[in-house]
C-alpha cells in the first residue's frame, strides 16, 4: 500500500502554494497603488519618445487583466497621428504591457503592444514612401535620456486595416486576432492573422467578394542583409505558401505555391465570374508563381477531371464535356502578357485533342496538336440551323483525323491551318444513296489543299480522286477556286450526279456562273465505264476546264453503242441562260443499239428491230438551259453530215402501209404489184449512204436525199418535229414499183425525165397518211427537162461549132449534170439564228415560171388546145408521169 501523508501536512502544502502568489500579488498591488502614477506617465513618454506625431488619449489605467502575468497600462480611446497630422492609428483600447520584473527599476520595458477595436490606416505615396516612416523617430535624433522601447509583441483585436498603394490597389479588413513577434534585435519577426471582410479593390482586378483570410509566417534578416520571408495564407478552400527574398524595392524575389486551386474556391472570391453557368470544371489546379521586379511567371498543371461548356459558350446547340487535362504557363515582363499551354489534353464523346497553345501576337492564338473525331457524333444535335440538305449528307461512320497547327485571328474571325487529314471509313448517305470516303492523307496550308488519292464510292460512282494546289478557302467564302481536280474512276453514273444536283435546295440564279470571279478550276475525268440512264459506255477520258461562267472542254474521248466518239466545246452564257457548244465526230455507232437505248426516241415509226448497220457523223451542236435549269428545246440546233454502212431496214410496217396505198392508187395501182413490192421491201439493204441533218426551230430537216438498196432506189426529203409529227416526200422510179421492171412493152427504164413517183407521208409519226405529192413531181419534171433542154443547146452549139471550123476531129459532148438537191452548209458553232441551207446556184439553165393554172389530172378534156398541146416537156402536163 503506497505512503500517504496526513491530512494536516497536505493541507499546509495547498496553502502555502496559494499564499505565495497572493503575496506576491499584493505587493505588486501595493506598489502599483504607490507608484502607478509614474508608471503610467513612464509608458506614455516611452511611446511619445518613439514618434514623430502626436499621441492622444483620453484616459490611462492599470491593469492586471489584460496583460496577466505582465502589468498593461491601458490607454482608452487614443488616436496617433503624424506630422502631416494625419491620423494612422485609432483604438478604444491600447495596452501598453510592461515586464513586471522591470517595474522594480526606474526604467520599466514595454515589450508588447495590444491594439483593440480600431482602425490601422495605411498607404503610399507617389514616391513609394509609407506613411508609417513619418511616424516613427530615428533612434539617432531621441535624447539621451529617452527609455528604450524593447517591443517584443504586437497585438490585434478587431482593427479595421486599410492599404492604399501607390499601383493603385486598394485594400480594406477587418483583423480579428493578430500578432507580431519581434526579435530584441528586430532582425526577424513573426506574425499570425485571422481576417475577416477582406477587401481588395483595383482597375486591373475584377470586382471579388468579401474574404475571410487566415495567414502565419516568419520575417528574417540574412547575413548578406537580405529579408527572407516564408508564410502561408488561406482563403476559402483555397492556400498559398509565400516565400519571399528582399533586399531592397529593385532587388527582391517571391515565390508563392497554390498546390489546390479549383474554379469553385475562385468563385468563391469573386462577386460576379463571367462565365456563370457556362464553364464548370472538376479540376484541381497546381500554382507555381515567381515574381520579381522585372517579371512575374505563373506555371500551373492540372490532373485528368471533366469539365463541361455550355451551348451558350460554345454557340452549339449541346453542352460540350469530356475529360481534360493541361499544364502550362504565364508570363508579364517588359509590359506585356504572354502565355502558353505546354501540354493540354482533351476528350469526350467521339472526340479527342492532344497538343499545346500559345499566342502568336496579341490577337492571335496559335494550336498545334492533333484532332480525332468520331463521324458517328450526331452533328445536327451539337450544330444549330444546320439545313436539310447538309444534314442528310453528313457522315455517320468512321473516324477523321487531324494532325498539324492552325492560328486563329480573333480580331478577324479567321483561322489559318497547316498540316494533315485522314478521313478513314467515313460513310453516310448522299441523296439516299450510301456512300464511303477513304483516304490516307489530304495536305492543307491556309491557302490550299492537295491529295494524291481520294477513294469515293457513291451512287454506282467508284473512284480516286487527286487534287492538287486547290484553293479551298474559296469553297466556304467567295473568293476565287483555283486548283486541278484529276478523277480515275472504275465507274461513273450521271445519272445520280444529275439528280443530286436537282434535289438540292439553290437559291434562283439571276445570272450564268460557275464559279467565284477569277476563278480557273482544271478538271480531268477518266473512267472505265459511265453510265446515263440506259447509255453505257467505255473508256471515257476528258480533259476541261471550268472558271467563272465558261466551262471549257478541250477534248472528250468515249466509246459505246460499239462505236466511239470525240468532242469539244464549251458551256458558257447564251440563249436562253446556259448555252452548250459541241463539235467533233462520232464513228460507226450502232444503229440497233441506238434506237433501242433511247427507246427508239419516243416513236414506233423505226423501231430498233427493224434497223441495221453503222452511222458515223460530224459537225455541230447547241443545247440551251435557262437559268433555272429547264431544258429549252426551241434553243436545240444541230448541223450533221452523217454517213451510214452496211444499212438494213428489216419488216418495216410501213413499206407495207406504203404498198397498199399504191394499191388503192388508182394511177398507179395498174403499174404496181403490191405483193411483189412488199416482198421486196421487206428486207432491204442500201448501200452506203451519206445525208445532211439539220436541227433549227424544234425542227429536223433532212434535205433530198437518195437511197440506193437492194430494192429500189428512193429520195427522201421532209422534215420531223419535236411534237412527233412528220412531213416527208418519198420519191421511188417506176420501173422500181413494177415486178420486173418490165411490161408486155418491154424493159421500163427511167430516162431522168419523168419516171418518178412522188408520196408524201405526213402526220403523227404513229398514224402516218399518205397521198401523192403532185408539187415534187412538177418539180422533178421541171428540173429534168431543163437539165435535157441545156444539154440538146449545148449539143447543137457544139455541132456549129464544128460546122463553122472545119474541125478535121469530132469533139465530145459532155452532158450537163442534173441539178443535185439543196443541201445545208455546217456551221462552225451552233448560234441563236437557225442556219438556212444554201442552195448550189444553177448558172447554165434559167428558171422556169410556175404555171398559174394546172389542170387536174384526171381532167383530160382541159387538156390545153394551144400549141404546147404537143409540147413532150410540158411540166404541167400531168398526163405526163
Amino acid at each position: 500500500m503506497p505512503f500517504s501523508p496526513p491530512l494536516p501536512l497536505r493541507g499546509r502544502t495547498l496553502a502555502l502554494m496559494l499564499a505565495v502568489p497572493m503575496a506576491l500579488g499584493a505587493a505588486l498591488a501595493a506598489l502599483a497603488w504607490v507608484r502607478g502614477d509614474a508608471w503610467k506617465a513612464r509608458a506614455l513618454d516611452t511611446v511619445n519618445a518613439q514618434l514623430e506625431g502626436d499621441l492622444l488619449v483620453d484616459d490611462i489605467a492599470l491593469s492586471w487583466w489584460n496583460g496577466f502575468p505582465d502589468m498593461s497600462v491601458d490607454l482608452a480611446q487614443i488616436a496617433v497621428t503624424n506630422a502631416q497630422n494625419d491620423t494612422l492609428i485609432q483604438a478604444q483600447r491600447v495596452g501598453l504591457e510592461l515586464d513586471v520584473w522591470s517595474l522594480l527599476s526606474e526604467t520599466p520595458d514595454i515589450h508588447a503592444i495590444t491594439l483593440e477595436d480600431g482602425r490601422l490606416h495605411l498607404a503610399q505615396d507617389v514616391r513609394g514612401s509609407w506613411n508609417v516612416q513619418a511616424l516613427l523617430r530615428n533612434a539617432d535624433d531621441a535624447p539621451d535620456q529617452t527609455p528604450t522601447l524593447s517591443l517584443a509583441r504586437v497585438k490585434l483585436q478587431n482593427m479595421a486595416l486599410s492599404v492604399g498603394l501607390k499601383e493603385g490597389l486598394r485594400a480594406s479588413m477587418l483583423v480579428r486576432h493578430g500578432a507580431l513577434e519581434l526579435s530584441p534585435d528586430l532582425q526577424s519577426f513573426a506574425w499570425s492573422l485571422e481576417l475577416s471582410q477582406g477587401l481588395l479593390d483595383a482597375d486591373a482586378l475584377p470586382k471579388l467578394r468579401p474574404l475571410t483570410v487566415s495567414t502565419e509566417g516568419r520575417v528574417s534578416q540574412t547575413e548578406d542583409g537580405l529579408w527572407a520571408l516564408l508564410g502561408e495564407v488561406k482563403t476559402g478552400d483555397t492556400g498559398f505558401d509565400l516565400a519571399l527574398t528582399y533586399k531592397d524595392e529593385h532587388d527582391w524575389q517571391a515565390n508563392i505555391k497554390a498546390p489546390r486551386v479549383t474554379l469553385g474556391g475562385i468563385e468563391q472570391l469573386l462577386d460576379t465570374h463571367p462565365w456563370k453557368g457556362q464553364i464548370t470544371l472538376d479540376h484541381s489546379v497546381r500554382l507555381d508563381i515567381d515574381l520579381s521586379p522585372s517579371q512575374t511567371q505563373v506555371a500551373w498543371s492540372t490532373d485528368a477531371e471533366a469539365f463541361q461548356l455550355a451551348p451558350s459558350l460554345t454557340g452549339l446547340t449541346m453542352a460540350v464535356q469530356g475529360v481534360c487535362s493541361g499544364s502550362g504557363e504565364i508570363v508579364h515582363a517588359k509590359g506585356e502578357w504572354s502565355w502558353v499551354v505546354n501540354d493540354a489534353a482533351a476528350s469526350g464523346s467521339g472526340w479527342s485533342f492532344e497538343g499545346r497553345m500559345q499566342p502568336a501576337s496579341a490577337r492571335k492564338t496559335h494550336i498545334q496538336g492533333a484532332l480525332s473525331v468520331d463521324a458517328s457524333t450526331p452533328w445536327e444535335a451539337w450544330v444549330p440551323n444546320l439545313s436539310h440538305n447538309l444534314t442528310s449528307m453528313l457522315p455517320v461512320s468512321g473516324v477523321a483525323r487531324a494532325q498539324g497547327s492552325a492560328t486563329f485571328d480573333w480580331s478577324r474571325g479567321t483561322v489559318s491551318p497547316l498540316g494533315t487529314l485522314q478521313l478513314s471509313q467515313i460513310t453516310g448517305k448522299l441523296d439516299g444513296h450510301p456512300y464511303l470516303v477513304d483516304v490516307a492523307e489530304i495536305r492543307f496550308d491556309a491557302e490550299e489543299l492537295s491529295t494524291d488519292s481520294l477513294h469515293m464510292s457513291w451512287a454506282g460512282n467508284v473512284g480516286e480522286v487527286a487534287v492538287r494546289d486547290l484553293t479551298w478557302k474559296s469553297l466556304s467564302a467567295s473568293g476565287p477556286l483555283r486548283g486541278h481536280v484529276s478523277v480515275d474512276a472504275a465507274s461513273i453514273d450521271v445519272g445520280s450526279i444529275l439528280t443530286w444536283w436537282s434535289h438540292l435546295d439553290r437559291a434562283p440564279s439571276h445570272r450564268a456562273e460557275l464559279l467565284p470571279p477569277g476563278s480557273e478550276l482544271g478538271l480531268d475525268v477518266q473512267s472505265e465505264t459511265l453510265h446515263w440512264d440506259v447509255l453505257q459506255c467505255r473508256k471515257v477520258d476528258a480533259s476541261s476546264k471550268v472558271q467563272h461562267n465558261r466551262w471549257q472542254v478541250m477534248s472528250a474521248r468515249v466509246e459505246g453503242l460499239e462505236g466511239r466518239a470525240q468532242v469539244e466545246g464549251s458551256l458558257a452564257p447564251g440563249r436562253a441562260g446556259w448555252l452548250l457548244s459541241l463539235h467533233g465526230t462520232a464513228d460507226d455507232i450502232s444503229l440497233p443499239k441506238l434506237f433501242s437505248t433511247y427507246n427508239n426516241f419516243g416513236q414506233s415509226l423505226i423501231r430498233h428491230d427493224h434497223l441495221g448497220g453503222a452511222v458515223s457523223a460530224a459537225g455541230s451542236l447547241g443545247m440551251s438551259w435557262g437559268l433555272d435549269g429547264s431544258w429549252q428545246a426551241k434553243d436545240f440546233t444541230a448541223s450533221l453530215q452523217t454517213s451510214v454502212a452496211h444499212g438494213r431496214l428489216t419488216g418495216l410496217e410501213v413499206f407495207d402501209d406504203i404498198a397498199d396505198y399504191l394499191e388503192g392508187h388508182r394511177l398507179m395501182a395498174p403499174l404496181v404489184d403490191p405483193d411483189d413490192l412488199r416482198d421486196r421491201l421487206y428486207d432491204v439493204a442500201f448501200e452506203p449512204v451519206a445525208q445532211r441533218i439539220d436541227v433549227r426551230a424544234e425542227e429536223v430537216w433532212l434535205p433530198m436525199t437518195v437511197i440506193e438498196s437492194s430494192a429500189m432506189n428512193v429520195a427522201i426529203e421532209g422534215a420531223y418535229d419535236f411534237n412527233s409529227n412528220i412531213d416527208y416526200t418519198l420519191g421511188f422510179a417506176l420501173r422500181d414499183l413494177r415486178a420486173g421492171a418490165s411490161d408486155a412493152f418491154g424493159e421500163m427504164e427511167d430516162d431522168g425525165l419523168g419516171n418518178q413517183f412522188f408520196l408524201r407521208m405526213f402526220g403523227e409519226v404513229e398514224a402516218p397518211e399518205y397521198a401523192y405529192n403532185r408539187e415534187a413531181a412538177r418539180n422533178h419534171r421541171r428540173q429534168a427537162i431543163q437539165a435535157e433542154r441545156a444539154r440538146l443547146k449545148e449539143a447543137l452549139r457544139n455541132r456549129n461549132a464544128v460546122q463553122d471550123g472545119h474541125a478535121g476531129t469530132d469533139q465530145k459532148v459532155g452532158a450537163p449534170t442534173p441539178p443535185r438537191p439543196a443541201v445545208s452548209v455546217t456551221p462552225s458553232d451552233p448560234s441563236d439564228k437557225p442556219v438556212d441551207a444554201t442552195k448550189e446556184p444553177d448558172t447554165k439553165t434559167p428558171a422556169v415560171e410556175q404555171p398559174k393554172d394546172s389542170p387536174s389530172l384526171f381532167n383530160r378534156r382541159r387538156k390545153p388546145k394551144d400549141k404546147k398541146s404537143n409540147d413532150l416537156f410540158n411540166p404541167d402536163d400531168e398526163d405526163y408521169l
